[in-house]
């Protein structure tokens, strides 16, 4: 093949030769490589470019599911509005279990905001335009506002009081450090101060976005306790209602107040 090439543009032929042979390979090379990169490119150009549309869009939804507990959030979508507990003796330990089912989060406006969010990114992903994805990202932001406070723990518990401990989902504390186990409201904090619509009031929809807040927040209690000499407190479940809440403590207390008397006879 050298021997060809050398003899193709031998010194032997005129200059105007030589330069045309070099015009006919270089006009070959354009049209038979040059061609075939133009489509490899174009081609991975647009499936890439589909490629990073879908992992941005992959993205918005992971790091709320992910990174702020969401997930917890739809894996409690279906529950009731009202938390719920119960108790069951455990023969194992010769104390008691309770197993708990955290109140859904509030759906309304949430369902709605979320609905169109990832209508927008829907969108966003078969025609790429950055102002749809803009617009997706404001509804779904907005809609995770609704559900995010409190979503930590909004979550099943169980918790185990036995002659030895007090254990909970991701711990366990000796029964006799037990300071002290108590309700707290860890999630959304509405302002109770009247507001009024109207010309000199607030706009409706700060009325309605109270009101939404106030339903949200009725469902973000937390039972928490505390060892002796340790301030950080260790959250038993999350996602109560009230009445559930105060509940749970009240029977946790009567179960670790009936082991502590067995144990002192």
């Amino acid at each position: 093949m050298s021997e060809f090439i050398d003899k193709l543009m031998s010194k032997d032929r005129p200059l105007w030769q030589r330069l045309l042979l070099w015009l006919v390979i270089i006009f070959l090379l354009f049209n038979t490589v040059g061609v075939t990169l133009f489509f490899v490119f174009e081609i991975f150009g647009r499936y890439f470019g589909k490629l990073f549309v879908l992992i941005l869009a992959g993205v918005t939804l992971a790091i709320p599911i992910w990174r702020w507990h969401l997930k917890n959030v739809l894996q409690t979508w279906g529950n009731p509005s009202v938390s719920v507990f119960t108790r069951r003796e455990d023969p194992a330990t010769g104390g008691y279990v309770f197993d708990v089912q955290p109140a859904r989060a509030t759906r309304t406006p949430a369902i709605f905001l979320f609905a169109v969010g990832l209508f927008f990114l829907f969108s966003f992903v078969l025609i790429s335009s950055v102002w749809i994805y803009i617009l997706s990202l404001i509804f779904i932001g907005v809609g995770c506002s609704f559900v995010l406070p409190g979503a930590r723990y909004r979550k099943p518990a169980r918790v185990s009081v036995s002659k030895q401990s007090i254990e909970g989902n991701d711990f366990s504390l000796p029964l006799a450090s037990i300071a002290e186990i108590k309700v707290v409201h860890n999630g959304l904090v509405v302002a109770e101060d009247p507001i009024m619509p109207g010309p000199n009031g607030v706009p409706v929809s700060s009325m309605l976005g109270r009101h939404w807040g106030h339903r949200q927040a009725e469902r973000d209690y937390c039972v928490e306790i505390r060892a002796e000499g340790n301030s950080e407190p260790y959250v038993l479940a999350g996602g109560l209602t009230l009445e559930c809440a105060t509940a749970l403590v009240n029977d946790i207390n009567k179960a670790r107040d009936e082991i502590s008397q067995t144990l002192s006879g």
